[in-house]
């Protein structure tokens, strides 16, 4: 994966989240890494719709990350 910006980016499909919300902000714009022309994205997507990345509250108390499941 690929991190910038707050984004990551899969390396896979090249679909790009914010990593605040977890929203998907670019679905399959690529295939295993290489980018793809426009019209192939539905093919790519397979028929699936973007989902949005789970997210977790973070907190940073020194050294230490909680993680709240």
């Amino acid at each position: 994966m690929r991190y910038a910006d707050g984004q990551v980016v899969c390396p896979w499909h090249n679909s790009r989240f914010d990593l605040a919300s977890g929203e998907n902000l670019d679905w399959t714009p690529g295939f295993a890494g290489r980018e793809m022309p426009r019209w192939s994205r539905r093919m790519i997507a397979l028929g699936r719709k973007p989902s949005p990345l789970t997210t977790y509250d973070v907190m940073i108390e020194g050294d230490d990350v909680y993680v709240e499941l």
